[in-house]
Parts: C-alpha cells; sequence; structure tokens
C-alpha cells in the first residue's frame, strides 16, 4: 500500500507542474508583456439611426504607435435576465495605431462603446470605452406586407397593366 500511496503523491506533484507551466504559457501566449495605451474617440452625440465613426487609437508605453494590431469594439446589452457584450466589429490599426469602425445607431439611449485589444507577442491587454448620447425616435425597421413570389409578382403586374 505504501508504493501505490507514493505513486498517487507523485502524479499529484507532477498535474501541479503540468498545471504551472500551462499557466506560464498561457500568460506569454496572451501578451504578458508591457500595457500599450489605449484610448476610444466617440461622437458625442448621435440621432437614431445614423452611422457614426468609433476610432481607437493603441500606442506603445514609450508613446509611439503601434500598427497592425487587432482592435475589437463591444457595446453591453441585456435581454430578460441575461446581460453581456455584444461584438460590433473589428478593425486593425494603421501606421498612426488608428483602428476606425463605422457602427450605425440602433438605440435611443446612452450607448457605451467598449474598445479592447487582446494583446500580442509583444503588448499585453488593454481596454477603454466611451459613450454616445442617441437621441431620436424614428422607426428603423419597416415591414413588408405582401406575398413575394419571385417572377410571379412581375407576371401578375404585367396582365394587369396589359389587361
Amino acid at each position: 500500500m505504501k508504493h501505490r500511496r507514493n505513486g498517487i503523491h507523485t502524479l499529484g506533484i507532477l498535474a501541479i507542474l503540468v498545471a504551472l507551466a500551462l499557466l506560464l504559457f498561457s500568460s506569454v501566449a496572451q501578451g504578458a508583456g508591457p500595457e500599450p495605451g489605449l484610448t476610444i474617440q466617440v461622437p458625442a452625440q448621435g440621432t437614431l439611426g445614423q452611422t457614426a465613426t468609433v476610432q481607437s487609437t493603441l500606442l506603445a508605453p514609450g508613446g509611439s504607435p503601434v500598427a497592425g494590431a487587432a482592435i475589437q469594439f463591444f457595446s453591453p446589452a441585456s435581454f430578460l435576465s441575461t446581460s453581456g457584450e455584444v461584438f460590433l466589429g473589428e478593425a486593425i490599426t494603421n501606421s498612426s495605431g488608428i483602428a476606425a469602425l463605422r457602427y450605425e445607431l440602433r438605440s435611443d439611449e446612452q450607448v457605451k462603446i467598449i474598445a479592447r485589444f487582446a494583446g500580442n507577442a509583444s503588448y499585453g491587454t488593454a481596454e477603454s470605452s466611451a459613450t454616445i448620447a442617441v437621441q431620436g425616435s424614428a422607426q428603423l425597421y419597416q415591414e413588408d406586407i405582401g406575398v413575394r413570389v419571385p417572377g410571379l409578382n412581375v407576371w401578375l403586374l404585367a396582365v394587369i397593366l396589359g389587361g
């Protein structure tokens, strides 16, 4: 029995060492480098249904722009008893470190936009957010009433006009 107990103990230590190695590897792979600066610029106000340009700037700790980095944009949302974030899109930073995304304003309220950099081999993660005050009461969805059958509707129109 003593031998089996030592084997279990050895397996436990081995499992802990493997878990620590995986944790160390995952933190390096996710960008454990210095944290870059990430800012977000949004219009202060917008109109419901309007398209707004959201910009985010990614700078290295020394202040130089980070080009070619993926910036993801999100907005908090909730439905019934579930809350989370809606993915709005992704943009790649240009030579000035700027990533821009066009976003249609679809809620007449304060809309929070979150820019997130997931990190890379050189830099850690970064996040920034800003709010757009959206105003308006336009109905954005237009219901299309009727039955559409490709080709048939044109044929019926021709019969009605010709007859």
